[in-house]
């Protein structure tokens, strides 16, 4: 269906509102008492919606978000943040287009004027490689599935934001058979969510159309309905995905912002 100007300029407004939202919770968690990351520069973006940074407390209470309803059985309060945390959140590309998984947080779509400007708003840039240091390598290294270490997929997760792709793939792969069965649904989602940010965008798809029905996975059928040109496909998912996420959730505020991009599709 054309999108008329009206539906356009509705569609806009209701974005620039979500931002608006959006911001305030970002300077309200900024007294969180997380460390600032190193080496931030002195750059500012001319973006408006750039200029705040991440919080990276706010980030990891959003990065373990989907354990809640892919394992609601493991209560996440007790991990221990991963080591280098702060700059690794501040290490991420802007990103517009990101999958509910462990490990990404919604404030890593920050360029939210550049969902109005590309038709491909979806495909951002991917971050370059993270330095990992030696400290975050023991953490690594650590990765088991008792109680006292990191769990595994959260060293995937972090692995996979800093960029260590082909690592990720083989701890993945090297823990897929030892995992409990509980695990099975959010392993299943993290392989997805590697294809996704190795730009496999149609293996990622296929991947979670399989995958039994969740919030995160109708999230992101949805979100991968709409890059793959499937608008009435992906605001039903999206739709059903934001109803069945608490609206003090930034994935909540996330899926609403893709809705607004379905709407100006259709």
């Amino acid at each position: 269906m054309p999108t008329t100007p009206e539906h356009s300029d509705s569609a806009q407004t209701f974005l620039a509102e979500l931002l608006g939202k959006y911001i305030q919770q970002k300077a309200a968690a900024h007294h969180a008492g997380f460390a600032n990351p190193e080496n931030q520069g002195d750059v500012v973006p001319y973006d408006a919606a750039t200029i705040q940074p991440v919080d990276a407390q706010l980030a990891w209470d959003e990065a373990r978000s989907a354990i809640e309803y892919l394992a609601p059985e493991t209560d996440t309060s007790s991990w221990k943040v991963p080591p280098d945390w702060s700059n690794l959140v501040a290490h991420q590309g802007s990103l517009t287009g990101i999958p509910f998984c462990l490990g990404n947080f919604p404030q890593e779509v920050q360029a939210y004027s550049s969902l109005l400007q590309r038709d491909s708003f979806l495909l951002g840039k991917p971050a370059a490689p993270y330095s990992i240091s030696s400290k975050l390598q023991t953490w690594l290294e650590k990765a088991s599935w008792k109680a006292s270490h990191p769990n595994p997929l959260l060293a995937c997760a972090v692995l996979r934001l800093a960029g260590e792709f082909d690592q990720t793939e083989q701890m993945l792969d090297d823990y897929k058979g030892k995992m409990p069965s509980e695990w099975r649904a959010a392993w299943a989602n993290e392989e997805a969510a590697l294809a996704w940010h190795r730009g496999r965008i149609e293996e990622a798809a296929a991947l979670w159309q399989k995958q039994a029905v969740s919030a995160p996975v109708l999230f992101n059928r949805g979100l991968a309905d709409l890059v793959l040109g499937q608008p009435d496909q992906a605001h039903m998912e999206l739709s059903e995905a934001v109803s069945q996420l608490l609206e003090n959730n930034a994935w909540h505020h996330l899926g609403q912002v893709y809705l607004a991009m379905v709407d100006l599709r259709r």
